[in-house]
């Protein structure tokens, strides 16, 4: 679990949490439990000659994640102008990942803005490496990019 920079969820997504821990679903624990188990079986595949993205963060020390400054809750600018929100803590937990995997600890993250019309395409010409918003995965995006696994379901 992230903490978020603020603790009062109003200020932070202008409105009081959704649910709280205590009073999780057994499907969201599920989900989580997947996303887990899907980053450990595919750790192995890590292991292999690194080619496309992951050769060029490694080479760069450095991952590249988009985001939206305005898709509350999920990706939004805080109040110091910092990438915030659901999909960015979950971006910031899967770069985590890739730097263990990759044995970089001092993996940098560079933030980029992304907006609606772009995003799609800066992960295609690999502008970004990873986009951290409200993407939903259609069939003609797949296409141009790939995509993780569900994470939010309305």
């Amino acid at each position: 679990m992230i903490r978020s920079l603020s603790h009062d969820p109003i200020a932070l997504y202008g409105r009081e949490p959704m649910h709280s821990p205590e009073k999780e679903s057994p499907v969201v624990r599920w989900l989580t439990l997947l996303l887990l188990l899907t980053a450990l079986l595919s750790a192995p595949a890590l292991a292999a000659d690194l080619d496309g993205t992951l050769k060029k963060i490694k080479r760069t020390k450095t991952i590249t994640l988009g985001y939206q400054e305005s898709a509350r809750p999920f990706s939004f600018a805080n109040a110091e102008g910092k990438p915030a929100g659901y999909s960015v803590d979950l971006c910031a937990l899967v770069a985590a990942g890739v730097g263990k995997q990759l044995g970089l600890p001092d993996l940098q993250l560079k933030w980029v803005k992304v907006s609606v019309e772009n995003r799609v395409q800066a992960v295609a010409r690999g502008t970004i490496d990873l986009e951290c918003g409200t993407t939903t995965a259609a069939l003609s995006r797949y296409e141009l990019v790939d995509f993780s696994l569900l994470t939010f379901i309305d």
